[in-house]
């Protein structure tokens, strides 16, 4: 979240001293199309990885989810400037999680976030060094511009 991107800006620029760098990297602000495609991968690629925090939670929790029953969801959050990941339920279902001794309920089509990935603008991202105790020393970006590297130091 922004609010959480510039308190470890801060963090970061509190724990530096004069002579240090801090290599930043982001993703930046593209065509929402673009960014629908490389989360929705034709060869399920990005699902899979979404899928495997169910088997995470399966393997060190006791869980049981059914990764059968759960689909992947990547949404782009125009407003935000985000991608929204979720693990979808396909029906209505309960997990059980053995080490926690807990169980959760989930509807069909009910939402599970799994991840949240801000893109930013230059300007935002330069906001981002500069209002918080850094400065830009060197940026590094492909033609494209569909990422960004920020070599920081001390402001």
């Amino acid at each position: 979240e922004p609010g959480a991107a510039r308190a470890f800006m801060r963090e970061v620029a509190g724990c530096m001293r004069p002579g240090d760098a801090f290599l930043l990297g982001v993703d930046r602000l593209k065509d929402p199309e673009v960014l629908r495609a490389a989360y929705n991968d034709g060869g399920g690629v990005t699902a899979e990885f979404n899928l495997n925090l169910l088997r995470v939670l399966n393997r060190e929790l006791g869980a049981d989810f059914d990764l059968n029953h759960f689909r992947h969801e990547a949404v782009f959050n125009d407003a935000l400037g985000r991608i929204e990941m979720y693990l979808v339920s396909e029906c209505a279902q309960s997990i059980r999680f053995a080490a926690l001794d807990e169980t959760i309920r989930l509807e069909a089509e009910e939402r599970i976030c799994t991840e949240l990935s801000h893109k930013f603008s230059w300007e935002a991202l330069e906001a981002l060094v500069t209002d918080n105790g850094l400065q830009v020393n060197r940026h590094y970006a492909p033609p494209d511009r569909y990422f960004s590297l920020v070599l920081c130091s001390l402001a």
